[in-house]
């Protein structure tokens, strides 16, 4: 097997569309290696040298200013079978192509139409903040906007016994149905077309979230409802000058935890 590291990563744009040819300037920017195109998911994948990113991402929009675009992040390039890496320091995340089975502590990871490759900051964050995070009391996870699935497999490879897994995007459902059962998590993992509504008040020890601010802000308010006395909240998927923005919605949670990574930033709070 070989192990991903940083080195072996590349930048990779994922874009929903059903006409990649639009996106054939893409090869005139700087660092573009080649392009992937699924087509049953409608899913363009551009992969580019890990070299300026940010540039990168600021010239492709400025030349497709209404590209759907689905996730950016450092990854292995898709399709590559063998590579393991790390998610957390506990957990790893392993390709979904070339046969492999999941061991103990890895996760298997398919993801072309979703947000969820394993790779995005905002994931990571997320998950190592999860692993501190996670105590033998916390038996019931809710995992709000689950996309590929992986935040939900990483609670139960943690010792979750029943995770419920939501996401308002049928293809995302699709495909972390697709990861669960690969894992052989489908006794313990139930995913739900929904959002946080889905789920039974006061039902859960943990509440996982990792959005966009526009989604969190809109959602946030309803996730200390759902918790039981002593439970917990993650959230990420914004940088720091937003997350009193997401903290303005929760003004009776307390932080007990935070981190950052390459300027995301991933909270834990309680509810006060």
């Amino acid at each position: 097997m070989e192990f991903c590291n940083q080195k072996k990563n590349y930048f990779l744009i994922k874009i929903s569309t059903s006409d990649p040819g639009i996106y054939n300037q893409a090869s005139t920017l700087k660092s573009f290696l080649r392009k992937d195109y699924n087509p049953g998911a409608s899913l363009l994948v551009l992969v580019f040298l890990p070299e300026n990113v940010d540039e990168i991402l600021e010239r492709f929009v400025k030349l497709f200013p209404g590209a759907d675009i689905v996730e950016t992040g450092l990854s292995p390039v898709p399709g590559t079978p063998g590579y393991e890496g790390l998610i957390s320091e506990k957990i790893s995340i392993i390709s979904g192509l070339g046969g492999m089975m999941p061991k103990e502590r890895q996760v298997l990871v398919k993801s072309f139409l979703s947000f969820g490759s394993g790779f995005h900051p905002t994931t990571r964050l997320c998950a190592r903040l999860m692993e501190r995070m996670f105590s033998g009391r916390m038996k019931d996870i809710l995992d709000v906007g689950t996309g590929s699935g992986i935040l939900a497999l990483c609670a139960w490879r943690l010792g979750a016994r029943r995770v419920l897994a939501v996401d308002t995007s049928f293809g995302a459902i699709k495909e972390a149905g697709s990861n669960i059962k690969a894992n052989g998590a489908s006794g313990s993992i139930l995913v739900v077309h929904g959002s946080a509504d889905c789920a039974r008040p006061k039902g859960f020890d943990l509440v996982v979230a990792n959005l966009t601010i526009g989604v969190m802000k809109g959602l946030a308010p309803s996730f200390p409802l759902l918790l039981r006395k002593g439970g917990h909240m993650i959230l990420s998927g914004f940088v720091e000058k937003h997350k009193q923005l997401v903290l303005e919605k929760l003004e009776s949670s307390e932080i007990i935890e935070e981190d950052e990574l390459d300027g995301w930033k991933g909270v834990v709070l309680s509810e006060g």
